[in-house]
């Protein structure tokens, strides 16, 4: 069996460049710093303290592959969010809310919910709490599911969503 440099490997790895969807090509290392910048503002602009602040085109740019720079379909499903600005302020506070189980949080804001947003389905509640906190929270949508299923890892799945997102360790 070959023996590899894992310090190598990465520094390739971070150096290979990827397409965007905008067609640019950029190094992986670059277009992880992007994501961080990103995901620092987006956590900021919607933090308890600021995200009474937030404007209606500022979350339709966090919508869209420029503005977030990881997901190319938010767009599509979750706009009509911001017709309730305040009913969306009201979400995204109350996903922040780790004094809840994140299966209630996302209960919550989900359809038939009692605080529920238009639009907020699996790959924006559980994208936005990866926004929130990256170490803590993964994103669950069709490309994730795929891989757990194709590694064989795919947790049992609940009706519930709220506690399907539980259990797969969102």
């Amino acid at each position: 069996m070959a023996e590899y440099n894992f310090q190598h490997l990465l520094s390739t790895f971070l150096n290979d460049k990827i397409s965007l969807t905008s067609g640019e090509k950029i190094s992986v290392k670059r277009h992880i710093e992007q994501r961080t910048q990103v995901y620092n503002f987006y956590r900021h602009k919607f933090s308890p303290t600021q995200v009474h602040n937030l404007r209606e085109e500022e979350f339709h740019h966090f919508l869209t592959p420029s503005g977030n720079k990881s997901w190319t379909n938010l767009q599509r499903a979750c706009k009509e969010g911001t017709s309730e600005m305040e009913k969306l302020k009201r979400g995204l506070l109350h996903l922040q809310k780790e004094e809840f189980p994140v299966g209630v949080r996302l209960n919550d804001v989900s359809r038939g919910g009692k605080l529920y947003v238009k639009g907020f389905g699996r790959n924006l509640t559980t994208g936005l709490l990866h926004i929130f906190d990256s170490k803590k929270y993964g994103v669950w949508n069709s490309r994730s599911h795929k891989v757990l299923k194709h590694l064989d890892r795919l947790p049992y799945i609940s009706s519930n969503f709220g506690e399907r997102e539980e259990l797969a360790g969102t």
